[in-house]
């Protein structure tokens, strides 16, 4: 029954931490274990003969945080740079509007085979929308050109001819609407340089026009009309929303940004739907390329940091930028990022690494140059920390800096605060310098 309450209850998260380090094969310093530990290695850090040792171990784990950071993002894809990603990202939003213009297309086409080609039909609720536009044209001509109404004033006049409605090919009149929408999203459409809220009423009132014609034809028209114009209007929605990051960047590096927008606690509400409606749009290769760099680069040094970011290669590796991102990112968006057919031990990876680099960021920092460092700050500690740690640090100051950096030893400590004591226990018997200083950690 305890085994039982044990196992459902939360670990505390000193033990989480070392639990999760143990998974993704990083080996804290003892600084990373607990205060006591941690005062004592900063001041060793700053003592001339143990401050190359100190270094070295702690080298080692930031060399292995990054290892397991390049591991999990490996199983997402690729990274490159902010261009690539972006670049990859135009390239599959283009591939998207293709595709889908090519699938709209032939829905419509199965569309007209019913109402015939040929068909002439009349537009009369475009008529009303258009006389609406352009009921100021003669009257206030600069205003007109202002306003770019010309351009209704001559779709005006093929609709209708000396105040009477004039037919048109039901052919035609596809091609006019579909011209409307591709230029509300300003992609490549005929129309791209007129007021988008004018063109939106246009394309509406002629969606309902040709939805007329269709119903007049028969239910089979009418039909196949319903299931073209809802694939029609959901995919030029996306193409106007979320995908309108990407296809009107003025630049790749644009569009990555924009996309990564998208990934903050902050960012605006709804950004993790779009972000989840661009990543269903590009093709797998593409995303996986975007979201593989937005993952690798949360552990980049920031600017003015050694080793910070250039335009050809990553930055050298920061726990304390990993942490810091990955705290910033909004859930929705690291699941957006790492779901899908990317395998579950990819977010694993990354949130063990967050546990940690917490514990790596926590951990204290020396500070001075004196030999004397680490018991000057022992004595300040003492009244802040209590009397069970300061106990700590005071036996602590018995474990040697060789100790302190040693891989086995290091191991067996973090084994023993994630819960399991054999690996220390083992190395305190088998007689060595570091066995005795695994006992006196023990008695600790």
């Amino acid at each position: 029954v305890s085994r039982i309450a044990r196992s459902g209850a939360a670990i505390p998260p000193r033990q989480a931490a070392a639990q999760a380090a143990q998974k993704i094969n990083v080996t804290p310093t003892l600084g990373m274990q607990n205060v006591g530990l941690g005062v004592v290695e900063a001041g060793l850090d700053k003592i001339p003969f143990s401050t190359g040792q100190i270094r070295k171990a702690t080298d080692r784990a930031q060399t292995q945080m990054e290892a397991a950071l390049e591991r999990g993002v490996d199983k997402v894809g690729v990274p490159t740079t902010n261009t690539g990603a972006g670049e990859a990202a135009q390239t599959g939003a283009k591939a998207f509007v293709e595709d889908f213009q090519d699938k709209a297309e032939e829905l419509f086409t199965s569309v007209d085979s019913k109402i015939g080609r040929n068909t002439f039909e009349y537009a009369p609720k475009t008529i009303g929308a258009l006389q609406d536009l352009t009921r100021y044209s003669s009257k206030y001509p600069n205003i007109n050109r202002f306003l770019k109404t010309p351009n209704f004033e001559r779709l005006l006049k093929d609709l209708e001819v000396d105040g009477a409605l004039n037919a048109l090919p039901y052919e035609a009149l596809k091609e006019l609407r579909s011209g409307i929408g591709r230029s509300i999203g300003k992609l490549n459409g005929p129309m791209s340089s007129l007021p988008e809220a004018e063109l939106k009423r246009l394309y509406g009132v002629l969606s309902e026009d040709m939805r007329s014609v269709a119903a007049g034809t028969g239910d089979d028209a009418l039909k196949a009309f319903e299931r073209a114009n809802k694939f029609y209007s959901a995919g030029m929605d996306r193409i106007n929303g979320a995908l309108k990051r990407v296809t009107k960047a003025n630049t790749p590096e644009e569009a990555y940004n924009n996309i990564l927008s998208l990934t903050t606690a902050d960012s605006p509400r709804g950004s993790t739907a779009q972000l989840q409606q661009i990543k269903v749009s590009l093709p797998k290769e593409q995303w996986s390329t975007v979201s593989s760099t937005i993952l690798r680069k949360l552990g980049e040094a920031r600017v003015g940091q050694r080793g910070a970011p250039d335009a050809s290669d990553f930055a050298e590796f920061s726990p304390g930028t990993f942490l810091t991102n990955w705290n910033k990112m909004d859930k929705g968006a690291k699941t957006v990022l790492t779901s899908g057919n990317i395998p579950q031990s990819a977010r694993k990876e990354l949130d063990n690494l967050a546990l940690v680099a917490q514990r790596f960021k926590e951990k204290p920092v020396s500070t001075g140059s004196a030999a004397t460092n680490a018991l000057l700050t022992f004595i300040a500690g003492v009244p802040t920390i209590g009397p069970v740690k300061t106990a700590l640090i005071a036996g602590s100051t018995f474990i040697s800096a060789a100790a302190m950096t040693n891989a086995p030893f290091l191991k067996a400590v973090n084994a023993a605060t994630a819960g399991n004591f054999t690996k220390l226990s083992k190395l305190a018997q088998d007689g060595s310098a570091i066995g005795s200083e695994a006992a006196t950690l023990l008695r600790l």
